[in-house]
């Protein structure tokens, strides 16, 4: 019991000098410094490094931003499950969030899992423009994930950019993207007046 006590002093000190500390002074030490009432017990005397420990693991655990967009870039949703402590909303390159960079790559599986698992909120826009997810990919004709963002994740369908106040409906007319156009005035009942 009384080689925890220099265990734990070592920890302390940070240096291995007390490990040629004799077994008798530790006795000593540990009658002068806990009145005599015993060593702790091994739980009390590694409590503190063991929560530094835990701590460091957690935040070794943390994806870096650039994993996270390789993951979504490759669609590699499996890879986006195995993150811990992933948090689907943090701002990557340019302010776009992962959703929107998977939206702008059309990968609908990734796009279902942040929105539906992960809990990403599908209406964050990019810091810089303003653009949603339902935005850009409205922009580049992907259908599937504007049915999807539009009907299942209940993004906003009339929500502008903060740059020119365009909404997904009118830059997808704009582009001639008339597929979209259809879904977005039809089933999605965006307002055809908003610019």
């Amino acid at each position: 019991m009384y080689d925890i006590i220099l265990v734990h002093l070592q920890n302390f000190a940070g240096n291995s000098e007390f490990c040629q500390v004799r077994l008798s002074l530790a006795k000593k030490i540990n009658h002068k410094l806990f009145g005599g009432g015993g060593p702790f017990r091994r739980s009390e005397l590694t409590m503190g490094r063991k929560n530094r420990v835990k701590q460091e693991k957690k935040l070794s655990q943390c994806p870096k931003p650039q994993e996270i967009f390789n993951a979504i870039i490759c669609g590699n949703v499996r890879q986006l499950k195995r993150m811990k402590n992933f948090n689907a909303n943090i701002e990557l390159k340019n302010g776009c969030t992962p959703l929107y960079i998977a939206a702008q790559e059309g990968n609908l599986d990734v796009v279902r899992y942040l929105a539906g698992e992960a809990h990403a909120d599908v209406n964050k826009a990019t810091t810089d423009d303003g653009c949603t997810p339902l935005y850009i990919a409205a922009q580049n004709d992907n259908l599937d994930v504007v049915r999807y963002l539009a009907g299942e994740a209940h993004a906003d369908v009339n929500k502008a950019t903060t740059d020119d106040g365009c909404t997904p409906l009118y830059i997808a007319a704009q582009n001639d993207n008339l597929d979209v156009v259809r879904y977005l005035a039809g089933e999605a009942h965006a307002d055809v007046n908003k610019a």
